[in-house]
Order: structure tokens, then sequence, then C-alpha cells
């Protein structure tokens, strides 16, 4: 990263543990940033206050992409939506936010964007044309494209609207744990993102700082019994499978995995389910506001096993000896009509 001001477009809280990262290993420390928040996890714009009393970043601003794109979509006329749709999501952004007043502070500053789809980077491609646009990995998806070449040639040459996927002219770099990976057209644009290494780079005090706000006073105190975590995903919540259906795939993963371990669930934070009233049985839950990469910050944290259906984010742990993928091939009842990629 170089000395310039710096933008980040959040959505999740490992957005912003990324984002705080980035931050604290920038090569000028005199740079200043913008935290702007979007409207995708229930909640997240209460850990400003957190953020703001450790100076981790100089300005903030709550901006509802996510709201602003569905209303746009239902209320916007077809034509605004198909000839004018750039010109109509500048007016929706702008419309329903203060961005305005950050205009010049962005026009001179490196744009971080976490999303792939969507307003919260199609607005800066248009809006801010000229300017640094860094894709930052978000998980798995940011390996898996989902555009085909034939909507790419219509969007890029007929529409002449965003494209997605990071095939966008603007899109300058995707920052990626894994850039060998891309797709082989994205390959020159990827560059790689060590959070191991920005991790080992932090002071203590930096990792103190980080981990208070994330924690909110809440301590994980982990005694020597084999211990097993299990990370679980919004997948009713995003209606893959019922509620139902959900629990009872994790209470039969637990029955299989945990044997003789004490029980970990880390809930994903978009999830409402309430594991405590719906498992019944004994199990400590992580907050789910804390990013599990933070895990790797505190010296005493061990697990013998970890287990998810398909997250990504167990992969950045270091903390896990043995990691279990189970595949999106072990969900036998999706809802009609759903596919995961």
């Amino acid at each position: 990263m170089n000395s310039m001001n710096q933008v980040y477009i959040c959505g999740t809280y490992f957005h912003v543990y990324v984002s705080i990262l980035k931050q604290l290993n920038r090569t000028n420390k005199n740079s200043k940033s913008l935290l702007i928040l979007n409207d995708h996890t229930p909640g997240l714009e209460n850990i400003i206050p957190a953020l703001k009393a450790n100076k981790f970043f100089d300005e903030f601003l709550l901006l509802p992409f996510r709201k602003i794109e569905a209303d746009e979509r239902n209320t916007g006329s077809f034509i605004s939506r198909t000839l004018f749709r750039t010109r109509a999501m500048i007016r929706a952004v702008e419309t329903n936010s203060n961005i305005n007043r950050f205009t010049p502070f962005i026009r001179e500053s490196e744009i971080n964007s976490f999303y792939l789809w969507g307003y919260p980077t199609a607005y800066f491609v248009f809006r801010f044309p000229g300017t640094y646009l860094r894709i930052l990995e978000d998980g798995a998806r940011n390996y898996i494209v989902r555009i085909s070449k034939l909507k790419l040639i219509k969007r890029k040459y007929i529409l002449r609207t965003y494209i997605g996927d990071g095939f966008d002219d603007a899109v300058k770099e995707i920052n990626l744990q894994f850039p060998e990976q891309l797709d082989p057209r994205l390959k020159h644009k990827g560059t790689r993102l060590n959070l191991k290494e920005m991790q080992d780079n932090l002071s203590p005090d930096d990792s103190a700082r980080i981990l208070n706000v994330f924690m909110k006073g809440e301590t994980v105190n982990l005694n020597d019994k084999k211990k097993i975590l299990i990370i679980t995903q919004p997948l009713s919540e995003d209606n893959f499978v019922t509620e139902q259906y959900k629990v009872s795939l994790y209470a039969e993963l637990i029955d299989e995995h945990a044997a003789d371990h004490e029980v970990y669930i880390k809930p994903h934070p978009r999830e409402l389910t309430n594991y405590r009233e719906q498992l019944g049985r004994n199990f400590i839950e992580i907050p789910r506001s804390f990013p599990l990469e933070m895990f790797d910050l505190m010296q005493n944290i061990r697990f013998d096993k970890g287990v998810t259906l398909f997250s990504s984010s167990i992969g950045n742990l270091r903390c896990i000896t043995h990691k279990v993928h189970l595949g999106r091939q072990h969900i036998r009842e999706l809802l009609p009509g759903k596919k995961l990629i």
C-alpha cells in the first residue's frame, strides 16, 4: 500500500478487521482514512465508538448501500434501471447519504472495497474515475467468476455499465490471500494479501486495542480440555435451507465430530438463530461480532479441531490443529430453486 489517503468500504466485522490491519501496516503514518460502513451486517455500526476511541480511522460514514440498491431496483423505472442505470445509481446514493461531504477526500484517496458486485463498488467506479480502486478479499467468492462472457460484453460495450467480478478497467488491483487462484483473465490484477504477516507485525498494544474493539469487554477463557470449534453459516437467513434443517444439520455435525471435545460455536454475525435454545446441549458461544482471524492475536487460544460446512474463514486460522471442510455437498435439503456456488 502506498502513502495516499485510504477509503475502506466495509460491510462485515471481517472487513473492518482487515481494514484495521491495513491501516496499522501502512507506510505513511500521516495519511488519513475514511471508513464507510454498508448495511450488510445488522448492528455493525455499533463498533464505531470503539473504533473512534482507539483511533484506527479518521472519518466514518454510514452508507446503506444495500437498502438504497434494493429501493432503486423496486421503485425505479425500467428505463432508468437499464439505459440510465449508472446515472440512477449515483443519484440514489447521493440523495440517500452524506457521501458528498467526503467527495474531495475520496478524489485524493485510494479506494478499497470488499465488494465484487453491486453499488458498494459500482458507485465508486463511475463517480470517481481515475482513482486507484482496489478489491480486497471477502472469502471464497473472490475466486469464483459469476459473470458469463456474453454478459461481460453486454455490460462493457452495450450498456456501458458496471461489470463486476473485478473485470472493470477501473479496478486496478485485486488483493487476495491466494492471487494465483484468480481467473486467468484477472491474474494480472492479483496481489497477495498476507494476513499472517500483518498480524505478526502488530505490537502488543495494537493487538490489545483490536481485541477491545471486537470483544466489547467479553473474554474467551479456554481450559485444558480437548476443544472443537464449530463455525456456522447463515444458511436459513440467506434462504438456502429452512431454519429447522439448518439447526438439525449442525446438531448432527456436533454429534458426529465432537465426541469427547468441549464444544465452542462461532455463529455468523448475520445469523438470527438462537443456538442455545435450539440445540439443547452445553456449549460455549464465541461472540458473533468477533472475527475468527483474531484468535491468532490471542496466544492462549488453541483448538484441537475446527469444523465447518464451507466457510473460508477456517483456512485463515493458525489456532486450529485439525481442520474439517465438509463441503457444500453435505447440505442435502436445499430449498426449491436454490443452488450453492
